[in-house]
């Protein structure tokens, strides 16, 4: 990510990307061209330049490694409020990231639904009780043509995980950034160390959307 020159002395300008972009790279050993069903390095990067009062002009911060979660809590940081603790938000402010660099996990997800088909769920969904709609979620993921999946990024390590194979493959992104070999058998205590990555996290997903449920 970038932090760029400041556009003035009372705004704070973010720009972030959605997802990435396969164009051509092996994931699997297949050419892939696109940015759904994985969630590989090549997707789940992306670029995040802010600017403003506050942070740094013209300087790269790459090993802060932000990610879309941190948006709001540096807004409303910058803003001089406080997230409400009933929102449960996971982020962390770009401002805070700046004074303490720390190592946490990050995660990214691939749906099974995408497109017009996703969209249109998201539609519905507007109208149905929190448990309707993981039914019908539920039911759709069910239903389509590919596997939803999950990477969970700690430091230079970063676990792909396959919900339909229940299969992992662990990745270092210092040696390996295109995460074409698996480490999972050549060091037994890493890969265990990112399993319970992916552990605490979905845990933490299921605690999260149970304490939204109750608002």
């Amino acid at each position: 990510w970038l932090l760029t020159a400041s556009c003035s002395d009372e705004t704070l300008v973010v720009g972030i990307g959605d997802h990435g972009e396969g164009v051509g790279e092996k994931i699997f050993g297949k050419r892939f061209v696109g940015h759904h069903v994985h969630v590989n390095t090549l997707v789940s990067h992306i670029p995040f330049f802010i600017a403003g009062p506050g942070f740094p002009k013209n300087t790269s911060a790459n090993e802060l490694r932000p990610a879309q979660i941190d948006v709001m809590p540096t807004v409303f940081e910058f803003l001089g409020h406080s997230v409400p603790e009933k929102y449960k938000i996971q982020g962390l402010s770009l401002q805070a990231q700046l004074e303490k660099p720390q190592t946490r996990a990050l995660a990214t997800e691939a749906f099974p639904i995408r497109g017009h088909k996703f969209f249109k769920f998201f539609t519905k969904a507007q109208k149905m009780s929190p448990d309707k709609m993981r039914e019908a979620f539920k039911k759709m993921s069910e239903d389509d043509s590919y596997a939803p999946k999950v990477g969970v990024e700690k430091g230079p390590l970063k676990l792909v995980y396959d919900t339909w194979l229940t299969q992992a493959w662990v990745y270092d992104l210092a040696k390996d950034p295109l995460e074409r070999k698996d480490i999972r058998a050549d060091d037994e205590s890493r890969a265990a160390t990112m399993d319970q990555v992916l552990d605490d996290w979905r845990r933490t997903q299921t605690w999260v959307l149970e304490e939204l449920t109750k608002l």
